[in-house]
């Protein structure tokens, strides 16, 4: 019965490929600028040619969810960098990273980031890590 099973679930495993992680943001833009990620929920964002912003399921049910914007306009000024951008659509995202140092979990980061949206409101890391 194990064999008898094994011949039949090996094809299904082969043709879903090898498992790959989605923690970075760097997969989902070229020319990656600027990354940070977050908590509460897991996000990633990727600012390349393009900014993406992944967020992590919320619930037993959730759904990972990618929204794309065109690279807008970085502005620098006093130690605070922000990129704001709008789709075609009218959906807006605002990212402000302040050159503060920022843990999260063990790890620490330059930036400490804020990336806003019609929707949430996000708080997390980004930039050069920080060993």
């Amino acid at each position: 019965m194990t064999r008898l099973l094994f011949a039949f679930t090996l094809p299904l495993l082969l043709a879903a490929g090898p498992a790959t992680s989605q923690t970075r943001p760097a997969r989902l833009v070229a020319n990656i600028g600027y990354e940070a990620k977050g908590t509460g929920p897991d996000w990633q964002l990727a600012v390349g040619e393009r900014i993406a912003l992944r967020l992590s399921p919320v619930g037993e049910d959730g759904f990972v969810t990618f929204q794309y914007f065109p690279r807008g306009r970085r502005h620098n000024e006093d130690g605070l960098r922000r990129w704001e951008s709008r789709t075609p659509g009218g959906a807006t995202i605002v990212i402000e990273a302040r050159e503060q140092e920022c843990t999260l979990g063990t790890a620490r980061y330059r930036d400490t980031v804020t990336v806003t949206t019609a929707e949430r409101r996000l708080s997390g890391c980004g930039g050069r890590q920080l060993h």
